[in-house]
């Protein structure tokens, strides 16, 4: 889910990629699910028009950027991100692993996490 963030809110010059990348491929990542699920549950279908429209992309990408945040997307795609962290983080306990890969696992997690490209 934070590649799902990226792909769409990360900075063009920490990732290497376009601004909204993931809008402009017309990618259905987590972000995008969550916004066609709301729409549908308040007789919306504004993205869904805009994914299954032909307008060129750099005209597409700010309404859609603003449909994402009608949707609360990016707040909900964020807080699923730290939500998978913490039960990452919980099975990690569970194992009672040894220490030292017990500890290489949680830096993971919170790398894969924390990273911004």
């Amino acid at each position: 889910m934070q590649d799902d963030f990226l792909g769409i809110w990360g900075d063009s010059r920490i990732t290497g990629k376009p601004v909204a990348d993931d809008i402009i491929s017309r990618k259905k990542t987590f972000p995008v699910l969550h916004a066609l699920e709301w729409e549908a549950r308040h007789g919306y279908d504004d993205l869904a028009g805009m994914y299954d429209s032909h307008l060129p992309d750099e005209r597409r990408v700010p309404a859609v950027l603003q449909l994402l945040e009608r949707a609360g997307a990016r707040a909900t795609t964020r807080a699923r991100v730290e939500d998978s962290l913490e039960a990452t983080l919980r099975q990690i306990e569970l194992t009672h692993g040894e220490p030292i890969a017990t500890t290489l696992l949680v830096d993971l997690a919170a790398a894969l996490v924390q990273r911004d490209s």
